[in-house]
């Protein structure tokens, strides 16, 4: 009888220190589109979209005045083992080597991640303020003081 009380017990009482929540990236599904920053007559974008039940991706590039594409950083979102990353992969940054930052936190319109042993950024944050506006912020500590950068931008058409 006692072992049974046990059982019963442990079956209906949750861990404390194992999430209930779990991750899918259609929570994340408020990135897709394409989105972008004007700088006169260039343009940095960010086009998002859905790869498969684990990922979104997302392609940065440059847009010149001309319309030519210089490609800046992908990034992907993953879900793995219950957990979210953000993934950046920077050209001519790392040796091109993606660097992970998992995600801290996270609601219907933003998220936090973080990867505290990386040079700079350790934090990047987007938040969607509007329908057709993303804020993105980069922060962290370089040379030893805060910095940040942030990235306000529109969704556009194409």
């Amino acid at each position: 009888m006692k072992s049974f009380l046990a059982i019963l017990f442990f079956t209906l009482i949750p861990d404390k220190g194992i999430s209930q929540e779990i991750i899918s990236i259609h929570q994340f599904d408020w990135l897709i589109g394409n989105w972008s920053i004007n700088y006169g007559k260039s343009a940095l974008r960010e086009d998002w979209f859905f790869v498969n039940d684990s990922t979104l991706r997302a392609d940065s590039y440059l847009l010149n005045s001309k319309g030519k594409k210089i490609p800046f950083e992908t990034i992907e979102l993953k879900i793995r083992n219950g957990i979210a990353y953000y993934v950046p992969s920077v050209k001519n940054q790392n040796n091109g080597v993606p660097i992970e930052f998992r995600i801290v936190q996270s609601d219907t319109q933003s998220f936090i991640s973080e990867n505290l042993q990386h040079d700079y950024p350790q934090r990047i944050i987007y938040t969607l303020k509007s329908a057709d506006e993303l804020f993105a912020r980069i922060e962290g500590t370089q040379n030893g003081k805060f910095r940040s950068d942030d990235f306000p931008m529109k969704r556009s058409l194409q």
